[in-house]
């Protein structure tokens, strides 16, 4: 005849097992996707730069960052944020395919705050940028000097191994969109993009532009 405690007994091991099996479900079923946002800011761009006048770029945010569909604060001290900055001098042939069109040395001299010296830009080529965590927050800088006018496009490539490996460790499968939000989400003259005169590549530059962290510059002489 069964006891209480033997009925008692039984419905303990049921429940650590109901646990195990739920636990274990979880992790393998379970799908975790954040949307996080990476502050970046620019000298004043609502306005015209002359040829010579010097634009400055840089990462500024925390390394706690705050998921935007479910607000969960995720603290991640030790990531490696890198990326990779474009710069099109805007044509109506220019393309976001063929960087014949890219923005090279007869455009734009560059100097990065962690060399202290002019980086020399090749013809279509990017520039990359590596974000340290300093008393809680990441940041890079980079300078941009013009020297010669025109329009010009900037966008951002983030690269893929910055996400912290299984930040969740009762969630096996874990996605992170990231967006680079540039001067607090101004416009940022998206509109000098419509000087393109493929309708289709319009739609690839803007259709991804704050995700990108794009912003677009004018220079005159």
């Amino acid at each position: 005849m069964k006891t209480k405690s033997d009925a008692l007994l039984l419905w303990v091991i049921l429940f650590v097992l109901s646990f195990s099996f739920s636990s274990c479900w979880n992790k393998d079923h379970c799908f975790n996707t954040y949307e996080l946002y990476l502050n970046a800011y620019t000298t004043d761009i609502t306005q015209p730069l002359h040829v010579g006048d010097t634009l400055t770029y840089w990462f500024h945010f925390s390394d706690t960052l705050v998921d935007k569909r479910e607000g969960y604060e995720l603290y991640i001290p030790d990531a490696r944020f890198a990326f990779v900055q474009s710069l099109v001098r805007l044509t109506p042939e220019a393309t976001p395919i063929d960087w014949e069109w890219g923005a090279g040395p007869e455009e734009i001299t560059i100097y990065l705050s962690e060399i202290g010296e002019n980086y020399i830009l090749g013809n279509g080529s990017g520039i990359g940028l590596g974000c340290w965590n300093i008393n809680g927050y990441y940041s890079a800088e980079v300078k941009y000097v013009f020297n010669k006018a025109g329009k010009y496009f900037f966008y951002n490539q983030i690269l893929d191994d910055i996400a912290p490996n299984e930040y969740d460790l009762d969630c096996r499968f874990e996605n992170f969109l990231w967006n680079i939000n540039v001067n607090n989400g101004a416009e940022n003259n998206k509109s000098f993009l419509e000087i393109i005169d493929n309708q289709d590549v319009i739609k690839a530059y803007t259709g991804s532009f704050h995700t990108w962290g794009g912003y677009c510059v004018e220079v005159v002489e």
